[in-house]
């Protein structure tokens, strides 16, 4: 009889709950994440993300062997790779953390409680945010998030219990136990029968190094340096990159905890002359789990607007071909254009940058909301849906409780980028071109501005008239009741003390603001 620590995303030994109760029980246990093959075949998956876990699992089963332990890499089906660990050892009962992952990890989850409870498993799951499951009084939730951060994070804890792999133990599609080499994906084999399955070639040309050794030198470089210029810095595509604190991929893959990170941040409070830019970085994350725990109260956000009024909001107007030069940088807005390449490139940009992007593909685009997230969570090697989906909603304006912002881009890069220098290195057609056509060159001749293609409407003609739309839109379908009930189960209790329950459904264009 064994028990089972099931990784997702929490690839980390430290501060590890789930790891700690396997340890405390009096039987043997097996570590285990599986690589689940229909997971990376959705639309918002994709290799870069895959890679990443992947080289975070390389170092996590190194890091449990010297331990005395061992991790079991499996790939196909969970519940199908469990019944075979069940058929070989009999399983008493599951660990791991709760996860707000997309609908395809919630119905995952939900058909193997049922599976636990047709093979009579205990399956015990433990909060890894300051998230909570079930029913939720907002009122309290701040208090639940500083008693959640405040507990002592867990050391890591010895391995001898954990069984080291099975050299011939794979899974399959079929529920019988797979002994044939032709058959098992382990790391006790050469590294390359872990294939990734997904349909996208969507890897990084600069990834960011994975595991936790990684995100602990990134966090301490930050909290004993990059941090002074953090608020100089954290809105800019090209001084974000060194001085955000880059930790969004350790975060969302749990290579750290934010537990963690919470604790190092205020221990370091005392002893920096710029408080403001950490207590600034504490209060982000506790936005993090904001939004997180927006998702787990209100799974759908993947697919339907949060404010049920705006659910038919922009549904009948796609455009293929808009969508598609969004997507390659193409639009003819140079500072979208790079900081879309650039987020190709990296897997990664500043949170301004892509909160301006999906700004841009809902108003002066005017695409609904749901092709562009998708995109995005596939370029971001950072994704995490319970961020991702509310963050898309609320930048998109279909929250129905948040002023809209709605960027103006040429605004944005002068502010940003004054000298085109960022414009230059990721759009190189523009190189040439003079520097007073640099943000807007569809005002330069057909011959300085070369091959690069003029946007389909000048971005400031655009953004007034997606404003004026939301002004007649919200005017005449936004209902109250549904507004009162979005705040009361969504809001921060901050924002409700700003925008009561009773407040106007009709937003006044102040409240539409350009930015």
């Amino acid at each position: 009889m064994i028990n089972l620590v099931w990784l997702k995303r929490d690839l980390r030994l430290s501060d590890h709950k789930p790891l700690w109760q396997a340890v405390g029980q009096d039987i043997p246990f097996v570590l285990v994440y599986v690589f689940e093959s229909d997971y990376w075949q959705l639309p918002d998956t994709s290799a870069r993300q895959w890679q990443f876990i992947y080289d975070s699992l390389l170092e996590l089963k190194q890091q449990a062997q010297r331990l005395g332990g061992d991790l079991w890499l499996l790939q196909g089906n969970t519940i199908k790779c469990f019944e075979q660990l069940h058929q070989r050892f009999s399983i008493k009962n599951i660990f791991s953390h709760e996860e707000t992952g997309n609908d395809w990890t919630y119905q995952r989850d939900k058909q193997l409680g049922q599976w636990c409870i047709a093979h009579n498993i205990n399956w015990q799951q433990y909060p890894q945010f300051a998230v909570t499951r079930g029913k939720l009084n907002r009122d309290s939730w701040d208090k639940l998030w500083q008693q959640f951060m405040s507990q002592p994070t867990l050391p890591v804890p010895d391995l001898h219990q954990a069984l080291v792999q099975e050299p011939l133990f794979g899974c399959s599609e079929n529920t019988a136990l797979t002994t044939t080499s032709n058959t098992v994906n382990t790391l006790n084999e050469p590294l390359d029968k872990l294939t990734y399955l997904g349909n996208d070639t969507l890897t990084c040309a600069q990834p960011q190094r994975a595991g936790s050794l990684a995100a602990k030198r990134v966090l301490n470089s930050f909290i004993e340096k990059r941090h002074k210029a953090y608020l100089m810095s954290v809105s800019s595509p090209i001084k974000g990159q060194q001085n955000s604190s880059r930790l969004s991929c350790y975060l969302a893959y749990g290579n750290i905890s934010l537990r963690e990170v919470v604790h190092t941040t205020i221990a370091a409070l005392p002893h920096t002359n710029q408080q403001r830019a950490l207590t600034a970085f504490k209060s982000r994350l506790h936005w993090h789990c904001h939004f997180i725990q927006k998702m787990e109260t209100e799974p759908q956000l993947e697919k339907h607007a949060l404010h049920q009024s705006l659910r038919l909001l922009r549904s009948e107007s796609f455009q293929q071909d808009a969508f598609d030069a969004w997507k390659k940088g193409l639009t003819g807005v140079p500072f979208v254009d790079a900081c879309m390449r650039m987020l190709q490139h990296y897997g990664w940009i500043n949170f301004r940058m892509r909160a301006m992007l999906i700004s841009f593909s809902s108003y002066q685009l005017w695409l609904p909301w749901q092709q562009p997230a998708q995109h995005l969570a596939q370029q971001f090697t950072d994704y995490e849906p319970g961020i991702h989906y509310p963050q898309i909603q609320m930048q998109s304006g279909t929250t129905g409780i948040n002023p809209f912002r709605i960027y103006n881009p040429v605004k944005q890069g002068e502010r940003f980028d004054p000298k085109g220098e960022f414009i230059r290195r990721w759009v190189p057609e523009l190189d040439t071109i003079s520097s007073a056509y640099i943000h807007q060159p569809w005002l330069a001749s057909e011959a300085q501005r070369g091959h690069y293609p003029k946007p389909a409407m000048e971005p400031l003609q655009g953004a007034r008239l997606a404003r004026n739309t939301l002004f007649e839109y919200y005017k005449n379908h936004v209902e109250k009741e549904e507004t009162a009930r979005v705040i009361q189960v969504h809001a921060s209790r901050a924002f409700r003390k700003r925008m009561p329950a009773k407040r106007k459904t009709t937003l006044n264009h102040k409240q539409m603001s350009l930015f």
